[in-house]
């Protein structure tokens, strides 16, 4: 990692072997870069400080706002982030809500993500599970596919609210708990049937 020279600390190659500089020696040099600025006395005191707020240290909030500022480019719509505001806020158990904001964000292991991200799925293996004649997506898989479409029919109806087919998860979401009007608590069992629903689906 390091040595000693005239009480101050010196970096080697910090356990880093050949093969991983090699491999992106730009940010193995930036990495050193960063390195060398701290200034080491083997006689000092450490602390450890949070350098976004030093003066009340790492909290979640600060924490937040420093993600917030470095996440290039990942910024949520209005109604998205309005719907992930109702799924945080449901009495359910938290794996349910994860699922509800990974939907909404459309992070679900659906087909289409699955390629995506290098899975090499066949043909044949690309449509939906349920219907299979379309191409599954998370999209499709919640609201598009005819055998889905009659479970929201029924369920509107039983609601007795009208079927909006949404442009996206977070739409239909906030359609369900908007179509109740100003009832809080219709709004709320409305919001968690749709929750139920899709994550039966």
């Amino acid at each position: 990692m390091g040595s000693w020279i005239d009480d101050f600390g010196v970096w080697n190659n910090c356990g880093l072997g050949e093969d991983v500089q090699s491999w992106n020696a730009s940010l193995v040099h930036n990495f050193y870069d960063v390195l060398e600025s701290a200034a080491l006395s083997q006689f000092g005191h450490d602390t450890v400080t949070w350098l976004p707020d030093v003066q009340s240290g790492y909290s979640v909030h600060s924490g937040m706002a420093l993600f917030a500022s470095h996440r290039n480019g990942f910024a949520l719509n209005v109604s998205s982030s309005e719907a992930l505001d109702l799924v945080w806020n449901f009495v359910v158990p938290f794996s349910i809500k994860v699922f509800g904001w990974r939907g909404i964000l459309n992070r679900l292991p659906s087909k289409d993500l699955l390629i995506r991200r290098g899975i090499n799925l066949q043909q044949q293996d690309r449509n939906c599970v349920l219907c299979k004649t379309k191409s599954e997506s998370l999209f499709h898989l919640l609201f598009h596919c005819y055998l889905i479409k009659k479970v929201w029919t029924d369920l509107a109806n039983w609601t007795s609210i009208d079927l909006e087919v949404p442009f996206q998860v977070a739409d239909s979401l906030l359609y369900w708990s908007q179509a109740c009007g100003g009832e809080k608590v219709k709004r709320s069992k409305r919001c968690l049937i749709w929750l139920a629903a899709t994550w039966v689906i």
